[in-house]
């Protein structure tokens, strides 16, 4: 399961580069992955939440309401290391089952993010933007 999660986040990442740098390099420094380890502990918490989610769901009936959340970003320029954070926000944001990074606005320079259980913790969680 682990080794699948990990080949699943290297293609969702290859992917977003190869989307999203067209027309722009991709300059990816080692030190942009420093918080890359948070994504990888939020497997198992976002899990755990999911579960409480669905046992609520099933048994007390209770709905479960997910939210669109969007927050401030700032490497919206059209530089290579601007592109290779986007590029990570959009991949590793997305690796935990409670969050799905929908994209950057890059006019608006915002984040925006589909959560599954509403969570107020930080959408930038690995400090890229």
């Amino acid at each position: 399961m682990v080794t699948g999660i990990v080949c699943a986040v290297l293609a969702a990442t290859l992917a977003t580069v190869a989307i999203g740098t067209r027309h722009v390099g991709f300059r990816l420094r080692p030190g942009l992955l420093r918080h890359a380890w948070r994504p990888l502990l939020e497997l198992f918490s976002d899990s755990g939440k999911l579960t409480v989610a669905l046992a609520r769901q099933l048994v007390l009936r209770r709905r479960v309401r997910g939210r669109f959340r969007a927050a401030r970003y700032r490497a919206t320029a059209g530089t290579p290391e601007a592109a290779a954070r986007r590029a990570l926000t959009e991949s590793l944001g997305s690796l935990a089952p409670n969050r799905f990074v929908i994209g950057v606005d890059r006019e608006a320079q915002l984040v925006l993010v589909h959560e599954l259980v509403p969570d107020d913790a930080p959408l930038d969680r690995m400090e890229l933007g």
